[in-house]
């Protein structure tokens, strides 16, 4: 990878996952939406999942929405921010933990 991918925005998210509605395997996950709770200090995450990358890219439409609730308030850009606690996070809840970055080509 080079060093201007390494440092390239974060736009999704790979790991595959199963769609507890449909049992679709869902592999890239967009960040869609957050809700920041100021007084519980915790942020929670929807993000659109898609069985690919490139079905997101060719414009498929998103096969389900998930939600990830992480501890803390963002910290500067908040969707970089939340993709990286959601590679981060070993909670159970995480079903994303320890998913794979996708970089903005620039």
């Amino acid at each position: 990878m080079t060093d201007a991918l390494a440092t390239s925005p974060i736009i999704g998210l790979e790991k595959t996952i199963e769609d507890p509605r449909t049992r679709a395997q869902l592999g890239y996950h967009t960040l869609y939406a957050c809700q920041i709770g100021f007084q519980v200090r915790s942020t929670v995450a929807t993000l659109r999942s898609y069985t690919s990358h490139q079905h997101a890219v060719e414009g498929a439409a998103h096969v389900s929405l998930i939600q990830v609730q992480l501890p803390g308030l963002p910290v500067g850009d908040v969707d970089q921010w939340i993709y990286a606690q959601l590679m981060e996070s070993a909670s159970e809840k995480n079903i994303l933990a320890g998913a794979a970055a996708v970089r903005e080509v620039i």
